[in-house]
């Protein structure tokens, strides 16, 4: 490949992605879609709405036990979506995260 064919390929993936974050794709998705269903658990039912509003309650728990940038989050839990909400939570104060599957 010539170097202008390896400049015109990958503009779209640099352009598709400049800026976005994990975070950036947490917020967007639990503001886009509020009322919409994010998780069903059993007989639980959670909108983005009240998602969004678990992950902030959270950010301020963790936050309060000393999770910050580049903190790290190791979680033992089944799949719940409170394992999630921690795990978003912790990206949105900047900290990493391992989950462990209670069952795996």
């Amino acid at each position: 490949m010539t170097p202008s064919a390896i400049t015109q390929s990958s503009s779209p993936a640099s352009a598709a992605s400049a800026g976005a974050t994990l975070s950036d794709l947490i917020v967007q998705s639990l503001t886009r879609h509020s009322s919409s269903e994010a998780f069903v658990a059993g007989d639980r039912r959670l909108t983005y709405a009240q998602v969004r509003d678990l992950v902030s309650q959270y950010m301020g728990a963790l936050s309060r036990r000393g999770v910050g940038l580049g903190v790290g989050v190791t979680l033992l839990s089944p799949n719940t979506p409170e394992s999630w909400i921690v795990q978003a939570a912790t990206y949105l104060l900047g900290g990493r995260f391992t989950g462990l599957q209670a069952l795996a």
